[in-house]
C-alpha cells in the first residue's frame, strides 16, 4: 500500500507535518547520544503537540456550527442575528485548542451558541476527560497536587480554585458526570 502525499489544503496538514518533523528529529536522534529517557521526554511534549493538533484540526474541519437561519430558545424568543467564527477556549488532554461556532442573538437576551450543544462542550472550558482525571486525583492529593500533576501529565494548567470547582460540580452531579 502506497503512502498518499498530504497537500496543504487536505485536512490534517498540520499534524501530517508535525508527525514528520517528530519522526525526522526521531531518526537524527538515532544516531546521537541521546538515552531512552530523553527520547521519551520528547516523545511526551511532542507527540502530546501532534494529538492536539489532530484534535484541533478535527475540530475546525466540523465548521463552525451553523444550523439556521434563526435559532428558537427555550425560553421562546427567535434569535435571528447571526455571528460566525466566535471562537472559544477548550482545554483538553492534550492542551488548549480553540473550537469555532456561530452565536445567534438578539437584543436584551443572551446568545446561543448551537455547536457548543452539539460538541457537548462543558461550561467550565475544561474537557469532561480532564474534568474526570482532576476528580480522581482530587480523590487522593491535595487541590495544589492535583492542579500540579495535571499540568505535568497534559501541559495543561488549571488554578486550584478551578479544581475545587470542577470537584465541587462532579459531587454535587455525581449521575451526570
Amino acid at each position: 500500500m502506497e503512502a498518499q502525499a498530504f497537500t496543504i489544503d487536505q485536512p490534517f496538514y498540520g499534524a501530517y507535518e508535525k508527525f514528520i518533523e517528530m519522526t525526522t528529529q526521531l531518526r537524527a536522534m538515532s544516531k546521537g547520544d541521546e538515552t531512552p529517557s530523553e527520547i521519551e521526554a520528547y516523545l511526551e511534549t511532542d507527540g502530546r503537540e501532534l494529538l492536539r493538533l489532530l484534535l484541533q484540526e478535527h475540530l475546525d474541519n466540523q465548521g463552525c456550527g451553523r444550523v439556521a437561519a434563526a435559532v428558537h430558545g427555550s425560553d421562546g424568543v427567535v434569535r435571528s442575528h447571526q455571528r460566525e467564527h466566535m471562537e472559544t477556549g477548550y482545554k483538553s488532554v492534550f492542551g488548549a485548542v480553540r473550537v469555532a461556532r456561530t452565536g445567534y442573538s438578539q437584543r436584551g437576551v443572551s446568545s446561543l451558541f448551537p455547536r457548543d450543544a452539539q460538541l457537548h462542550l462543558p461550561a467550565q472550558g475544561y474537557s469532561h476527560r480532564l474534568q474526570k482525571r482532576v476528580v480522581a486525583k482530587a480523590a487522593k492529593m491535595s487541590f495544589e497536587s492535583v492542579a500540579g500533576d495535571i499540568e505535568t501529565e497534559t501541559g495543561v494548567r488549571i488554578g486550584k480554585r478551578q479544581v475545587e470547582q470542577i470537584v465541587s460540580a462532579a459531587a454535587q452531579d455525581f449521575d451526570a458526570f
